[in-house]
């Protein structure tokens, strides 16, 4: 029995994987709000108790621009909560 090829597409390169079969080493962790690679301070950075993983800019942007609410779980963002991992 052949098998099929897995194809992968990547919205922020705007590509095709081809064959290959990706896991979550093979790529960057990205910001699922605004899809950049996360820097090492956004890496360390969580704006929620949820731990749901946005990079900085997008949350002062929520906070600013939008509801101030984490995508993840809905509560206020507040900056009481806000903390960076060693």
């Amino acid at each position: 029995m052949a098998s099929k090829a897995s194809h992968s597409y990547h919205a922020h390169t705007n590509d095709f994987a081809g064959d290959s079969v990706l896991n979550a080493a093979d790529e960057e962790e990205c910001c699922p709000i605004c899809i950049e690679t996360l820097d090492e301070q956004d890496k360390r950075f969580f704006a929620c108790p949820c731990n749901y993983k946005v990079c900085v800019f997008c949350v002062r942007r929520m906070m600013t621009e939008f509801d101030g609410r984490c995508p993840g779980c809905r509560r206020d963002y507040k900056e009481d909560n806000f903390r960076f991992t060693t």
